[in-house]
């Protein structure tokens, strides 16, 4: 009697054994399942991103190279066109045979897929961003005068998430009359830089000395001081920034913002590109060298 119960006790536990293997076989293929299709709706996530982003670029390219001192031939400031919507993309950019016959991703065909571009005036909400080495140049057109010394450009700096060591450098190039062409002698004084962190270690000043609250408002003196650009230099670490003209300064120092957007298989993706109404012309050299070595314009 006690062999059979013993027997029984044994059968018991076995298959309580082989129950919780099942269960916990079970569990982890579950497990492996999910995961396999939680990476494959990843990756084809990332697939029509990569798309998006593709068409993005393939878009603004082309606008870009058809764009001549700002200006855009046929598009509307504040004028959404959508390959969707009234104002068609596809007629506005005359881009059946240049460009989207030859995009081989995110095709128009199918009823996901969307472009739209829209041409805007940045204002003094715009964030603006410069990185380490790169500059933005608020540029005076060649032959125009401010005179109106009220005219000022008031920069004030993102503060978020500054990195140890981030600094700028403000660089002033003046012409040596009101309309010419001609550069003047550079000073000392035209370029100076700053810290904008609580910790500048590897600045060879003195931080204290030139150091700069992001909270302080940078103003820039454009009028009546024969400006030909100012220049904002990142140094280390990207810096971000808005800015407004005073009402003197008029429609100068104005940007065009061109954004693009695509959404393939119902991602969305966006980009812009910054365009200076008025272009600057930089010489592959630091202006600085020419000093004593004859006459530098504004165009070189």
């Amino acid at each position: 009697m006690n062999i059979m119960k013993n027997k029984k006790t044994y059968s018991g536990q076995a298959l309580a054994i082989i129950m919780v293997v099942l269960v916990i076989s079970s569990i982890i293929g579950f497990s492996i399942f999910t995961r396999s299709l939680r990476d494959k709706r990843s990756t084809v996530q990332e697939r029509y991103s990569a798309e998006a982003l593709e068409v993005n670029d393939n878009i603004l390219d082309y606008i870009l190279q058809n764009t001549n001192e700002g200006e855009i031939p046929g598009l509307v400031i504040d004028q959404e066109y959508a390959s969707d919507g009234v104002n068609n993309i596809r007629n506005l950019l005359n881009m059946g045979d240049n460009l989207f016959n030859k995009l081989t991703v995110c095709s128009l065909d199918e009823p996901n897929n969307k472009y739209t571009v829209k041409l805007f005036y940045g204002d003094n909400d715009t964030v603006y961003q410069v990185e380490p080495g790169q500059a933005f140049s608020f540029v005076v057109p060649e032959g125009q005068e401010i005179a109106d010394n009220t005219c000022t450009i008031n920069v004030k700096f993102q503060p978020e998430d500054i990195p140890a060591n981030t600094g700028f450098t403000i660089n002033k190039i003046y012409r040596t009359s009101p309309t010419g062409a001609t550069i003047k002698d550079y000073d000392y004084s035209d370029a100076e830089t700053y810290c904008l962190s609580t910790n500048c270690t590897n600045f060879e000043k003195d931080p204290n000395d030139f150091s700069w609250d992001p909270a302080t408002t940078l103003v820039i003196r454009a009028g009546g001081v024969n400006l030909d650009r100012a220049q904002l230099i990142a140094i280390n670490s990207r810096i971000r920034f808005t800015y407004e003209p005073t009402a003197a300064c008029k429609n100068l120092f104005k940007t065009l913002i061109l954004r693009s957007s695509a959404t393939c298989n119902g991602v969305f993706r966006s980009k812009e590109a910054i365009i200076p109404v008025h272009r600057a012309h930089f010489s592959i050299f630091n202006y600085v060298l020419f000093n004593g070595s004859g006459e530098m314009n504004s165009n070189q």
